[in-house]
């Protein structure tokens, strides 16, 4: 990296790798996973490459269903693939639940409905897991594309020695509004593991996902913290437009800055476990003198690029919310999520346990579609 490269990523951390652990897989020869946990709110075309994974793995494949995603009709893919069995929930609109009332969504900053959604879908599958006694949960989002039974299995023999195993993902890469256009600036932006493609050990794993962009590396961070989190292998992504809208930018800036501030903060090995709202304004200037670093590059880049202008209008708009941003948001956010914390894993342990889907989904008070695919 040269010196000026240096310079322009400064205050910000283009590169995790050095938390994580790295493994080739293990040796496995089948995964034993017990179940595919997808979040999903696009038409069911998108679930093909997920559905076949099931199918080839041999475990029940769970699909939470959303805005686009139907469950009629996410219910007929299903049952166009002889030996797959399946659970199919659509998950209504404003659905909310005693185990899943968390301080966090009642932040100010936080609890938008795109993420609550997410989040929610997410925790469900953690419930799921609990009331069904599963182990080896994957959680893979539906435009994710590479996995194969082989790869499962390769990470599934790592669960144990670790709490989480996840996959990179290369192509798209899976980064924020802000740190896309860092690259486009020309930053060396590398992308982290996520909930996107993760293998978790559902029996061991205390942690939940919050309802905030960036939920994926908050369930992770004290895994993190205990270098319980390892990568065997890279996989792809469908491309997107990260610039289509400020309002993308908007939506993940309070949770891109939290999460980043924490994991800089994993770097210098700082506890953030109590009350220190300073941490939170020396993050904040960070990430303010980074996301205007981000700003002058593009606005020193050649014009007339559609793409570039989109991004800048991006920025900007990361920049007016960052504005709003003060240090005890940040403290309260991180107080109130230990208290989650806390909370999650004492509900975990009041779980009854349960011999089928369909009475754990119905405990959840969740309606399932594809009544004729459950065990």
């Amino acid at each position: 990296m040269t010196i000026l490269h240096k310079l322009r990523a400064r205050g910000h951390w283009e590169s995790h790798a050095a938390l994580i652990e790295f493994q080739g897989g293990g040796d496995g020869t089948r995964a034993a996973v017990d179940a595919i946990v997808v979040p999903t709110a696009r038409p069911a075309r998108y679930l093909g490459p997920v559905a076949d994974l099931a199918r080839s793995v041999g475990c029940l494949l769970v699909v939470l269903c959303s805005a686009r995603a139907t469950g009629q009709v996410i219910a007929g893919l299903v049952t166009s693939r002889p030996g797959l069995r399946a659970a199919v929930v659509d998950l209504p609109p404003g659905y909310a639940h005693p185990l899943l009332d968390f301080e966090t969504s009642k932040h100010p900053q936080a609890g938008l409905a795109k993420h609550v959604d997410l989040s929610t879908k997410r925790n469900v599958g953690l419930l799921l897991a609990r009331l069904l006694g599963w182990e080896q949960v994957l959680f893979v989002d539906d435009d994710i594309r590479g996995l194969d039974a082989g790869m499962l299995a390769r990470a599934s023999s790592l669960l144990g020695r670790y709490r989480a195993v996840g996959f990179r993902v290369g192509e798209y890469p899976d980064n924020s509004v802000v740190c896309h256009a860092h690259r486009l600036g020309g930053g060396d932006q590398e992308t982290f593991v996520g909930g996107n493609a993760l293998l978790v050990d559902t029996a061991h794993a205390h942690s939940f996902f919050p309802a905030v962009y960036s939920e994926d590396w908050l369930f992770l961070y004290d895994h993190v913290r205990s270098r319980a989190v390892v990568v065997a292998g890279t996989t792809t992504q469908l491309e997107y437009d990260p610039f289509a809208s400020p309002l993308r930018a908007t939506s993940e800036e309070f949770g891109d800055m939290v999460a980043e501030t924490l994991f800089w903060l994993l770097h210098r090995e700082i506890d953030v476990r109590t009350s220190d709202p300073s941490l939170w304004r020396k993050g904040l200037a960070r990430r303010s003198a980074f996301v205007e670093d981000v700003i002058g590059r593009l606005l020193a880049m050649p014009s007339g690029s559609r793409k570039t202008e989109r991004a800048l209008g991006a920025m900007k708009a990361a920049r007016a919310r960052l504005d709003e941003i003060l240090p005890e948001d940040c403290q309260s956010f991180v107080d109130a999520w230990r208290a989650d914390l806390a909370n999650w894993s004492d509900r975990l342990l009041g779980l009854p346990s349960f011999a089928s889907e369909r009475r754990a989904l119905d405990y959840l008070d969740l309606p399932i579609v594809s009544l004729e695919v459950i065990r």
